[in-house]
């Protein structure tokens, strides 16, 4: 099986002034290339590059990487809750530990996490999530079977 490995450009911030004053140049998602790896075999990388959305090679599953700045790691003991409530128990025990208002933000679990065991949990902003996405949804979709996370 065909693996597309697609990074997604950094989340931009607030920086100082270069010297002379000057805007610093932050990165461009839209319409701009992205960094990419596939494996034929899923195994052994068969090509890399930079390309355009439209321009990325063709493969049976696309994975989109975040950069290390755009995801928070919270180890918390996950709450017995029904799967409906999960979210808001969630959000209640990260509420002193976040900087943004909880509804504001993409939450996913470990694979296998089990109620009253810990684990980790990722947090990501879901309004610049959801913007990336949709930036190589179109695109994306001619690619391969391509699943966005609800958000």
């Amino acid at each position: 099986m065909s693996v597309l490995v697609v990074q997604i450009p950094p989340r931009p911030r607030l920086s100082a002034r270069v010297a002379g004053g000057a805007e610093p140049s932050a990165p461009t998602a839209g319409g701009g290339e992205f960094a990419y790896a596939l494996s034929e075999d899923g195994l052994t990388i068969t090509g890399q590059g930079r390309a355009a959305a439209a321009l990325l090679p063709k493969a049976d599953a696309v994975v989109a990487v975040l950069s290390d700045s755009d995801v928070a790691w919270q180890r918390l003991n996950i709450p017995k809750a029904p799967a409906a409530k999960l979210r808001a128990a969630l959000s209640g025990l990260l509420e002193e530990m976040l900087l943004e208002d909880a509804d504001s933000l993409h939450l996913a679990l470990a694979p296998n996490a089990t109620a009253g065991q810990s684990a980790w949990i990722a947090v990501v902003h879901k309004a610049w999530l959801s913007a990336q996405l949709a930036l190589l949804d179109n695109d994306l979709a001619g690619l391969a079977t391509y699943e966005a996370p609800a958000a």
